[in-house]
């Protein structure tokens, strides 16, 4: 039987950077917990899906890179409420 043990997310600015993986991207509220999140880099994953709004609300982001991924639709209006970011990079 496998357990799960759930971790406390990162609430300082510390970047997060994920990349060579492959999994579908899932909205979660969860994510609105890294508000002090500055940088986010998920580009080279292979990623599948919509953009997950809740992205808008991490307050402090200033660098987001989605690139190369194989994300589908829009890019999200919440991502407009990110006043800080000053650089998305969203390519295919």
């Amino acid at each position: 039987m496998l357990t799960r043990t759930r971790r406390a997310l990162p609430t300082s600015n510390v970047p997060v950077a994920l990349t060579g993986t492959s999994c579908p991207v899932q909205s979660s509220p969860e994510i609105s917990r890294l508000a002090n999140l500055g940088t986010l880099v998920l580009g080279n994953n292979n990623l599948t899906g919509p953009i997950p709004t809740e992205l808008g609300n991490l307050s402090n982001l200033g660098t987001l890179v989605l690139g190369n991924n194989n994300l589908t639709g829009s890019i999200p209006t919440e991502l407009g409420n990110l006043s800080n970011l000053g650089t998305l990079l969203a390519s295919r």
